[in-house]
């Protein structure tokens, strides 16, 4: 029979409270298995953290030549996985490194930090070159040449 509603009277249409708990279930088992994929940070890329690193050293040595009162205070150290930014006894964190391991060598043996840029724009004194490589790859380098000069590849 028909009710005055336009309905069949015995079973209304609609999904049964059983039906909707169990697709809730579901619904929460897959947010529980997928999302954390999605929403836990990714290990950066290497190349990622040298572009950041060029920019920093690029602009360390330009304040670095652009102060005419301090001479070896802009530089930079590492420090808990954190590269960080000394500006004239200031320091700031600089680039996260994000689980990229980080050797600072000149000539080949470990280089001593904090580095820091004179006033001619070279590391320390002019005469060593300082090669700075990431999670040991050759292709994922930086060269501070002796008269300072900054390039993405190996010394």
């Amino acid at each position: 029979m028909i009710s005055m509603f336009g309905s069949i009277k015995g079973r209304d249409s609609g999904f049964t409270l059983v039906e909707l708990i169990i697709v809730i279930i579901i619904l929460g088992l897959l947010a529980v298995t997928a999302a954390p994929r999605f929403l836990t940070p990714q290990n950066v890329q290497p190349s990622l953290v040298l572009s950041e690193l060029e920019t920093l050293l690029t602009e360390l040595q330009a304040k670095a030549l652009n102060d005419t009162v301090e001479d070896n205070c802009y530089g930079l150290s590492i420090s808990s996985n954190t590269l960080i930014r000394e500006n004239c006894r200031t320091t700031s964190n600089a680039v996260d490194l994000k689980g990229v391991t980080i050797a600072f060598t000149s000539d080949g043996s470990p280089a001593t930090l904090p580095l820091y840029f004179n006033s001619v724009g070279c590391l320390g004194t002019c005469g060593n070159k300082i090669e700075i490589r990431l999670d040991d790859n050759d292709s994922t380098s930086i060269c501070v040449h002796e008269q300072g000069y900054i390039q993405k590849s190996p010394c």
